[in-house]
């Protein structure tokens, strides 16, 4: 599955089974192509050392409550993806 199709079914997700608002829904799917974009993997081969390095990242570059709502992102695709047995594992739950 290419990355397109991943944001797309989430933000399906997003809207219509988590009831987000379209302004929530976009932020998380540019939250979420940033880390996309900085980690260059496909989603299947990502794991929790490029979260890691993703998060020092962030701490360098971000306030505190930005980096809250990016890792909330991430929490939700990968619970996402986990739930609809698209990738193995979920990385975020440690």
């Amino acid at each position: 599955m290419r990355q397109s199709d991943y944001l797309k079914e989430f933000e399906t997700y997003l809207l219509l089974e988590k009831g987000l608002s379209e302004n929530t829904t976009t932020n998380y799917l540019r939250d979420l192509r940033q880390f996309l974009s900085y980690i260059n993997k496909d989603v299947q081969a990502i794991n929790e050392h490029d979260v890691e390095q993703y998060l020092s990242y962030l701490n360098e570059h971000y306030a505190s409550s930005s980096i809250t709502r990016k890792l909330v992102t991430l929490r939700q695709f990968f619970l996402y993806l986990t739930r609809n047995h698209l990738v193995s594992h979920n990385i975020m739950d440690n």
